[in-house]
């Protein structure tokens, strides 16, 4: 799974998705660090399934670490990275909310 997200890494960009391709999610920091943003797939994923839904959450929970590392930010602002973790999970939950509606279908 860490090379899945690793991989979809490679295929993103420091400029905000207009739209998310489907079965992804664009997981981006709001920071101003280039290589900001990680695309996420659940396409592989049974989303009606407790497992699957613990997959997705982890898959994201992966990229906002990733993306939030503390070694990305100053050591002159220490807190830099908990307030990007915050504001990125803050950034995705409505859209992982969004997908609850499919977990039946899925």
């Amino acid at each position: 799974m860490r090379a899945f997200v690793l991989a979809a890494s490679l295929l993103t960009t420091a400029a905000p998705a207009l739209a998310e391709p489907a079965d992804t999610l664009v997981v981006q920091a709001n920071v101003a660090l280039t290589d900001s943003s990680r695309i996420v797939s659940y396409a592989d994923l049974q989303l009606g399934t407790p497992e699957g839904r613990a997959a997705l959450h982890k898959r994201v929970a992966f990229a906002v670490s990733d993306l939030c590392d503390a070694r990305r930010f100053s050591v002159a602002e220490p807190t830099d990275s908990l307030k990007c973790s915050a504001e990125t999970w803050a950034s995705v939950k409505p859209r992982l909310d969004a997908l609850a509606p499919r977990y039946a279908s899925r």
